[in-house]
């Protein structure tokens, strides 16, 4: 055999040295393996992505080194012809398969709050998440108190010791739930309000003769039991009984000159 020759006659380009039958054959436009076949077995599968999600539809494809213009490497669409369809998508509440895992509204996506008490306003602490607000729940968690239908966001408040309207203050600019019970003491005019009361009621005096150290508050139950005593100091002393159940107590007010009486009701 002569220098330079050999016993076969395959190669199909005899100035490229990685152009021979034992060559692997890749996507260059070329018969690399002298098979007599271009880039055969060497391209790639790609799919058509008319919505230009980023993802392909399986069922049109094309053979290429390179993916054709309009074509990607996946087949991950459910939808090629909604952008908004595919397997990045967030799945939202609207009876489509968003995000292309075969599964429809899987989830929800809201939150719903419990309305316990029934007055529209839900509890931030027991929620569900669905697309449609279960039985008992709604789409605010504005209540404070969900356990009393009185108490919410568009409730007034009133002076009964509590947050009747969700602000985090308590009787503020309230409305005494009673009326105003006027006597005199010492010929002095001194008022109860509101009388009767959720519990919390304040006493005025006219004029400060009457505020002295040997003036007092006591306040009894139906027993004869003091359940409150105080001496008055003040123009006007706002007193606390939200503690106290519901009823009738007895108020007095004892003076250097005069003792009276007078009924409180607690509401």
């Amino acid at each position: 055999m002569p220098a330079g020759y050999t016993s076969n006659k395959a190669d199909c380009n005899d100035k490229d040295a990685t152009i021979n039958p034992n060559a692997k054959e890749i996507c260059d436009g070329i018969d690399n393996n002298c098979n007599g076949k271009i880039d055969d077995g060497a391209t790639t599968t790609f799919y058509e992505d008319a919505d230009k999600d980023g993802f392909g539809n399986a069922l049109k494809t094309k053979q290429d080194c390179s993916a054709p213009l309009g074509f990607v490497s996946n087949n991950k669409d459910c939808n090629d012809s909604d952008k908004t369809i595919n397997p990045s998508a967030i799945e939202v509440c609207d009876e489509i398969d968003n995000n292309c895992n075969t599964k429809i509204d899987e989830g929800g996506t809201t939150s719903f709050y419990r309305d316990k008490d029934g007055d529209g306003f839900g509890d931030a602490a027991n929620t569900a998440i669905a697309c449609d607000a279960p039985t008992g729940y709604v789409n605010n968690k504005a209540d404070c108190n969900d356990a009393d239908k009185n108490i919410h966001p568009d409730a007034s408040e009133i002076c009964d010791g509590l947050d009747n309207n969700c602000n985090t203050k308590i009787d503020d600019n309230c409305t005494p739930s009673g009326i105003e019970d006027e006597f005199n003491v010492q010929n002095q005019k001194v008022k109860v309000f509101p009388n009767p009361s959720a519990g919390i009621f304040t006493i005025s005096v006219e004029k400060s003769e009457i505020i002295n150290p040997k003036s007092e508050i006591i306040i009894y139950n139906v027993l004869g039991e003091v359940i409150y005593q105080s001496e008055i100091k003040n123009p006007k002393s706002e007193i606390n009984l939200s503690g106290q159940s519901k009823g009738i107590y007895f108020l007095q007010i004892i003076t250097d000159k005069e003792i009276l009486n007078r009924k409180i009701v607690l509401e």
